[in-house]
């Protein structure tokens, strides 16, 4: 390594660029909506699970595109007979 490559990296303790703090900051933020989002459809399918209801063996992805329609026809039909 020569002295210029050694005079351009960042020093410890000194902040990086304005644009590089936004764009950790929007990765952060992302990476924790997604965890949540990941989190919630978990509890849901466990709470799924649980009711003994299975939309796994008719759904390939339980909150795919056409799921939410037919899980809506099915607590009709589970609020129905309770």
């Amino acid at each position: 390594m020569d002295c210029r490559h050694l005079q351009t990296r960042p020093r410890f303790g000194q902040l990086p660029h304005a644009d590089i703090r936004q764009l950790r900051d929007l990765v952060r933020y992302h990476w924790k909506l997604t965890n949540f989002t990941t989190g919630e459809k978990n509890r849901a399918q466990n709470c799924l699970t649980v009711s003994n209801i299975k939309l796994d063996d008719v759904f390939a992805d339980v909150f795919g595109k056409a799921a939410p329609l037919s899980q809506l026809a099915c607590w009709k039909t589970v609020s129905l007979s309770m």
